[in-house]
Parts: structure tokens; sequence; C-alpha cells
């Protein structure tokens, strides 16, 4: 890319937002004016602006939502291509905290619930703010493209794109593999707090793993899980088992594949 003229800057790391309980006036101005500021990466124009060391013509995004809550004022033509609304992702997250039982009782489920709605009703109107600074908006989910468009945003539906075809020996790959490194199991790639892989681990920790030791001798196995961030604290326990390896970081991902 570098030989067809594409330049590459360094990249822009955002710090973590601190909870919102405690950045109370952070909350208040999202609830009295601008709800689009609890999106991460929001604000953050002026240093995409001051990395790229020129004017800025028009952005793409491409799977990062954070991405575009940061290049929401950059540029006169805006772009993006990604997945879930910041809302349902919001509401995925309760579900599988629901699922492991981790939600709270009584009292404290009320205020909970009350809580979450507010959230659920910033965080939607803030993504949809977001979204209407952009010229065109493409999404992986048709539904959640009808949902935009519904929403006066100028959207449409466009499939996941995969990259290539696997290759034609890959079973006989696979399987002189499998007899040189037995009982190796790739759990998991990707980010360890994302809200499909805390569903897909919930999933791992309450079936896969126990159909696994009904299934195989003892210490038979090892099921690796790459990818960075932490696990959601409620998955924590789901997790604990001699078998599963936390891996992080890998040098050569395809290798270990």
């Amino acid at each position: 890319l570098r030989e067809a003229g594409v330049r590459f800057l360094e990249p822009l790391l955002l710090p973590t937002p601190l909870p919102l309980r405690e950045r109370p006036l952070a909350f208040f101005k999202a609830l009295l004016f601008k709800p689009e500021s609890l999106l991460f990466g929001y604000g953050f124009g002026d240093a995409l602006r001051a990395r790229a060391q020129r004017q800025v013509d028009a952005v793409l995004t491409i799977w990062t939502e954070v991405g575009l809550n940061a290049a929401s004022d950059v540029g006169n033509l805006r772009f993006a291509y990604h997945g879930n609304p910041d809302h349902k992702v919001f509401d995925a997250q309760h579900e599988a905290e629901r699922l492991v039982g981790a939600e709270p009782r009584g009292l404290r489920a009320t205020l909970d619930w009350l809580r979450r709605c507010l959230m659920r009703n910033l965080l939607e109107r803030g993504h949809l703010a977001m979204l209407r600074r952009y010229t065109f908006v493409a999404d992986v989910a048709a539904n959640d493209a009808a949902y935009y468009a519904a929403q006066g945003i100028n959207a449409l539906y466009l499939a996941n794109m995969w990259p290539m075809a696997p290759p034609a020996d890959w079973e006989a790959r696979r399987d002189a593999l499998e007899t040189a490194n037995p009982g190796k199991i790739v759990g998991s790639v990707g980010n360890l707090s994302a809200t499909g892989n805390s569903l897909g681990f919930i999933a791992l920790g309450k079936e896969v793993l126990p159909a696994l030791e009904r299934t195989l001798p003892d210490d038979s196995f090892k099921v690796h899980i790459y990818g960075g961030r932490e696990l959601r604290p409620y998955l924590k326990p789901l997790l604990d088992h001699p078998a599963v390896v936390l891996r992080g970081f890998v040098d050569d991902l395809n290798e270990e594949i």
C-alpha cells in the first residue's frame, strides 16, 4: 500500500474514559445537552486533524464505532461501514449479565432498570446524532440499515465481505496438524470484553466445556483464547477451568490456528 502511495499515520490511542459514576458532570451534560458526548471517541476530531497535518476532505471509517465517533466532525464528506448500534450492544451486554445471574435483585434491580432505561435512551440518541453527521452509512445487518433509514439517515445494507476461500487441501492440513498437536482447541479470537465474545464465553463455560469433559479423556485438551482487553468480571468464574488458557496477543495468530 505504501508503494501505491498510501501514507500511514501513527495510531491515535484514545484514553479509556472513567466510569460515569466518577464523571457526574459528563452525565448531566449528556442528559441536558449532548447525548453524543457519552460515546467513546467523541470529541477527538481536533486530535485526528492534527495527526493528519493537512486539510481532511473525506473520511471513511470501517468496523469502528469509536472511530466513527472520533471522526464525526472531520472533513466535509464522511462515510462509515460498521455493525451494531450502540444501544443494541448495551442491551446485549445486559442480556449476558442476566444469563449468568449477575443482575441485581430487589430495590437495586428497580434502580438498575431505571438507570439502564436512561442510559439506553441517551446512547440511542447520541448514536443517531453521530450518524446524521455522515454523508452515507453502510451497515452489515439489513435490519439495522432499515432502522437507520427510518431515522432519516442515508443508509443501506452491505453484506460482510470475506477475503478468500479456504485452500483446497484444508482438511488434510488440519488432520496432519491435529496428529502432531493433539488436544489444542481455539476457543475464541478477539476482544475479550466484546459483547459477542462475552455471550460466546457463556456458551463455552456453561455448555461446551462440560460437553468436552464428558466426551474427551481427562487432561487431554486445552482451549486457547486469544485477544486483548479483560474478561468482564461476571464471566471469570465460567472460564476458571484448568483446560482454559488465556493467551493474550501472540506473534503469529495464523500459525497458532
